[in-house]
């Protein structure tokens, strides 16, 4: 099902160039980069709708990676390095306590050091985001006229 998903030529699309080799000689096949497809539009009839297979793509790419207790985080897959934007992961373990669990970025354990902070404690950063939202709807209760007014703009 997951290939059935991940391949554009169930929208009616036909991919060209989506591998190459280096001569005539070199059996090997190489994948060409996604910029360097060459992609047709509706040569036969789409199976999915291109706006799934979109909203697919990026549920794809922000997938929540399963640890090996079975735990995960609300915000597994989303959640980014404010100093050097590499991705975040959870990390848990089957000792560990709620509190315990923490995101750390892959590169640390490389010894890439490129910030200075290791990881964050998923409870300070569920902390932190309960406190932001708290000010969004505080916000949104005392100014609800003009927040409506702005939201109705939006939808036009």
């Amino acid at each position: 099902m997951r290939k059935i998903l991940e391949r554009r030529e169930y929208t009616g699309c036909i991919v060209n160039f989506k591998t190459f080799t280096n001569s005539i000689w070199d059996k090997k096949k190489r994948d060409n980069p996604v910029e360097n497809h060459s992609v047709f539009y509706d040569t036969h009839e789409a199976i999915i709708p291109e706006d799934i297979f979109e909203k697919v793509q990026v549920l794809c790419q922000n997938r929540q990676r399963k640890s090996k207790t079975g735990k995960t985080s609300l915000f597994s897959g989303i959640v980014y390095c404010a100093d050097c934007g590499e991705k975040l992961y959870y990390c848990t373990a089957n000792n560990f306590e709620k509190r315990r669990d923490f995101f750390e970025y892959s590169t640390h354990r490389k010894n890439d050091e490129k910030c200075k902070s290791h990881y964050i404690r998923a409870v300070v950063l569920e902390n932190m985001v309960w406190m932001h939202m708290k000010t969004v709807i505080s916000y949104i209760l005392h100014y609800e006229d003009h927040f409506r007014v702005v939201v109705q703009e939006q939808q036009k």
